[in-house]
């Protein structure tokens, strides 16, 4: 194979701002509520045919368009902190820089597109979601595009995200091929289209965990814009998501199991009795928690207990209700401030906190900087409060007895969790539970396709563990995902299902047997490896053979 011809840095330009075009406008929500798998192909391949040719700026303008495109697709973040945007773009389009410099190397080095793109797009991928935030993040991966289509996503619960990525940038590759060249070698066609028919076999081969009807939920989503959510009376949201709770127990068919708020919709925060403790015994807390006293522990225990729990109780009559809830527990040494989620059982006894896994940088934490004074001064001058949430170390799981006496145990994660795989994964690894729930405020972004993207990332997780999954928000989309990626039920009201009020009954549906894993749960870390070291064998392979060729004279 000759090596391919350099391209003019107009020409690549314009090749990179329709390749990410095409990505942009495949996203969930962008052109259609489900985005478009086949427009995702279209970009990758226009992407591989022009970033695997050499030629003046190509790393620079791979970052360039990559990183614009990907600020297109998370333009929601500036909802949240503008910032955010700068080290998501750009971020990303450092990543794209490197994947474009391995192509053009395999390449060079003689290997076919339709083997060489879906090393390098996988193996960068699969790094990027490795990378702790800020640094790196799981959202938005080539095989999202596919959440949707069942008879193909099913497969995810053999290989995950990642093994639909290598479907859709396999075709990919076999496209950008098949651009340059007129009749290709059957390798490359095997290489393009023997993932799709391997994906297909699977997902009907390996049928999702047998199941059987759970605990029915019900979803409570007030719809509160996020000016009202963060700076309005927290006594009048939460008597009107009471109220609203209140009106669909007395609708429900059903009594049911578990009532459901979205992220931190209780209107007060919770302190543990050794913070009450700490503080009895002398602790005085830093100067950007100097409102934290007994007198504002006692207060907000109050507010629990008579303003929370006692009109709950006489509402719910059995069921046990959950929230997403801010708080704040002594380590030993210092305070650690949480974005939980908490359940209060019939009697009013409360679980563990299951404490948010993955916080949003400059948002929610600034990564321990917010211990210098100088870091907290100029945040809270900016901002008007300094970030510092502390993620939780592993996915908290919490148990629910139902009315009928039985007990269920679900992993619980907050809001930007169900970006990543990881989490809901390891829950269903390390134990076992019967389903997953996600609370969530999504009021920052209103209409915009970031909650479609959310709901594509539900559909995965569900698939890729066999476990159904439960969303609870303040805004949208609430919905229950089956274990087979299928949606049990979605709260929509006149046609739409975001920012609209109203309330969601469900069944959630459980395995019959709750040690059963999905083979994705069990293998995650080897599969992650594989994808990984893709591009680097390959680099390996390829600079073998040219010292071969170099050997023999070939």
């Amino acid at each position: 194979m000759t090596e391919p011809a350099g391209l003019a840095p107009a020409r690549r330009a314009a090749g990179l701002a329709l390749a990410w075009t095409a990505v942009v406008a495949a996203g969930p929500g962008v052109l259609t509520r489900d985005g478009s798998a086949f427009l995702a192909v279209v970009g990758v391949a226009l992407w591989g045919a022009v970033s695997s040719r050499p030629g003046r700026r190509a790393a620079l303008l791979d970052a360039l368009f990559a990183g614009l495109g990907w600020s297109v697709l998370v333009v929601w973040a500036a909802y949240v902190w503008v910032p955010l945007l700068l080290w998501l773009g750009p971020g990303y389009g450092l990543y794209q820089m490197g994947a474009g410099a391995v192509l053009r190397r395999l390449r060079r080095a003689g290997l076919s597109l339709a083997f060489a793109l879906p090393l390098v797009w996988l193996g960068l991928e699969t790094l990027r979601g490795l990378v702790p935030p800020p640094f790196g993040h799981e959202a938005l991966q080539l095989g999202h595009h596919l959440h949707a289509h069942l008879w193909l996503a099913g497969s995810a619960r053999v290989w995950g995200v990642g093994g639909l990525s290598w479907v859709l940038a396999a075709a990919a590759g076999l496209a950008a091929e098949l651009a340059s060249r007129r009749r290709l070698p059957a390798g490359a066609w095997v290489a393009g289209l023997a993932p799709l028919g391997l994906g297909v076999l699977l997902a009907f081969a390996i049928p999702a965990p047998a199941s059987e009807p759970g605990p029915s939920v019900l979803l409570v989503q007030p719809a509160f814009a996020q000016e009202r959510k963060q700076f309005g009376d927290p006594h009048e949201n939460r008597r009107e998501s009471i109220a609203l709770t209140a009106a669909a127990v007395e609708a429900a068919e059903t009594p049911p199991d578990l009532v459901c708020w979205g992220e931190t919709m209780t209107g007060f925060a919770l302190f543990d009795e050794e913070l009450l403790d700490a503080l009895r015994d002398g602790y005085r807390p830093p100067a950007w928690r100097s409102w934290l006293t007994e007198r504002v522990v006692d207060a907000q225990r109050q507010v629990e207990r008579r303003l929370f729990l006692e009109p709950l109780r006489e509402i719910l009559d059995g069921a046990s209700i959950l929230s997403g809830v801010e708080t704040y527990q002594w380590t030993g040494e210092r305070v650690r401030r949480g974005n939980s989620i908490v359940l209060w059982g019939p009697d009013g006894e409360r679980s563990d906190p299951a404490l948010k896994r993955f916080t949003v940088p400059g948002a929610e934490s600034m990564l321990g900087l917010e211990r210098f004074a100088f870091v907290r001064d100029g945040v809270h001058d900016i901002a008007g409060y300094v970030p510092d949430l502390e993620p939780g170390q592993r996915t908290g799981v919490i148990e629910l007895t139902a009315r009928s006496g039985r007990e269920y145990a679900f992993g619980a994660a907050v809001c930007y969790d169900n970006a990543f795989l990881r989490p809901f994964t390891e829950a269903a690894r390390e134990q076992p539970i019967d389903f997953h729930l996600v609370v969530s405020n999504e009021a920052w972004y209103g209409h915009s396709w970031e909650v479609d993207q959310m709901l594509a990332y539900s559909h995965l997780i569900a698939i890729a563990t066999g476990r159904a999954l439960v969303r609870a928000t303040n805004s949208g989309i609430s919905a229950v995902v089956g274990p087979d990626g299928a949606e049990v039920a979605r709260l929509e009201a006149g046609g739409a299902d975001r920012m609209v009020r109203g309330t969601l009954s469900a069944v959630v549906p459980v395995p019959r047997d709750r040690e059963a894993r999905t083979f994705y749960t069990r293998f995650e870390g080897p599969w992650l490896a594989l994808w990984v070291i893709g591009p680097w064998a390959g680099l390996l392979a390829t600079r073998r053979r040219a010292r071969n060729r170099v050997a023999t004279g070939g």
